[in-house]
């Protein structure tokens, strides 16, 4: 059977977050791509780096004069934090991609899986950030690279 003929279809998949990649789709990713790659997390990883690939026209406007981690992380538990428009944060079993990148988060990773789900979150969930925490670091590069942003 080629691939082409094999196409990806999601009827029948029920509802699911956001910014979880759905099963049947990692499925299949797997078996199409078993043949060219030598192990199933790396299958993972190259599917979820492709699905959190921005549009070819996106561009992200860092902070002109960014804050320090410390004062980032005051603001983001007394603000929130809400992920650009033209970022794509997504998670599997293995992982974080964000904009074609794996990022691995051990500590935080809920607060990161809610971001990805809801795309932006109140400050009340993001006050156990203690600077130079996993998570912590990460929503500061991510701030950064103005993939996130502290709403105003």
């Amino acid at each position: 059977e080629r691939l082409d003929e094999s196409g990806y279809r999601d009827a029948g998949v029920r509802p699911q977050p956001a910014g979880r990649i759905p099963a049947t789709l990692t499925h299949f990713a797997r078996a199409s791509a078993r043949r060219l790659l030598p192990s199933q997390m790396e299958i993972d990883q190259a599917l979820g780096e492709y699905l959190s690939e921005p549009k070819t026209l996106v561009s992200f406007s860092p902070p002109a004069a960014p804050l320090s981690e410390r004062r980032f992380l005051v603001a983001a538990a007394r603000r929130g934090l809400r992920l650009d428009a033209g970022t794509r944060l997504l998670y599997d079993r293995h992982g974080f991609y964000v904009n074609g990148e794996t990022q691995r988060c051990a500590s935080g990773s809920k607060t990161l899986r809610e971001i990805a789900d809801r795309r932006a979150l109140a400050g009340q969930a993001l006050q156990a950030l203690r600077p130079g925490a996993e998570s912590s670091r990460l929503l500061y590069d991510w701030y950064r690279a103005g993939w996130l942003h502290l709403p105003d």
